[in-house]
């Protein structure tokens, strides 16, 4: 197999090409000698089979990336406990989503010269350790019509542990016309 340029962007190809793989660009050429050239249809078959293991093989590590940043799974913990001191120990499994163990109150909508401010208070329920969380603010008006958005780590690096409470703070530039805050959790690490 050779390599050729493509007539209209000018990248390499295989010579075999019916089109390019960059730009599109069919691909014409002349019809070979017959009489002076050998042609060996496998060399082809194989060629594309390559091509194709080649994308199969690309298209694998990209699912298997996504799945593995995209997907948060619960915390698994297991426990024991017992009715009596003669009772034997039952295990248990408890599944943690952060989701349902963070929770923010508090929220409240203030303004000044320069800013509509929304402050609130986060405050970790559950039994993990969870840092680097991000919260959302959807500042909205009366009727819960989007004006603007702002997001902020209401935890850092430093982790927020069971039972704690943190508060935070998010703003956008003033405008009269907000009157409330939907704060959610963004993003978060467990520890």
């Amino acid at each position: 197999m050779a390599i050729i340029k493509c007539p209209e962007c000018g990248r390499d190809i295989s010579d075999k090409s019916k089109k390019c793989i960059h730009c599109g660009y069919p691909i014409t050429r002349e019809e070979p000698d017959t009489h002076n050239s050998v042609f060996d249809s496998s060399e082809t078959s194989n060629s594309n089979g390559k091509i194709i293991g080649i994308f199969v093989a690309v298209i694998s590590v990209v699912a298997l990336f996504c799945i593995v940043v995209f997907s948060k799974k619960p915390t698994n913990y297991t426990y024991s406990s017992s009715t009596n001191a003669k009772a034997a120990s039952q295990t248990t499994t408890y599944f943690e989503v952060a989701s349902t163990v963070l929770k923010i109150t508090g929220v409240k909508v203030t303004s000044n010269s320069s800013y509509t401010i929304a402050t609130g208070t986060l405050t970790n329920n559950g039994k993990n350790t969870y840092s680097f969380v991000k919260v959302k603010g959807i500042f909205q008006n009366s009727i819960g019509k989007a004006i603007d958005t702002d997001w902020t780590y209401a935890v850092d690096s430093v982790g927020l542990s069971p039972g704690e409470s943190i508060k935070f703070q998010l703003s956008v530039p003033k405008d009269n016309s907000i009157k409330k805050c939907e704060i959610s959790i963004y993003d978060y690490e467990v520890e």
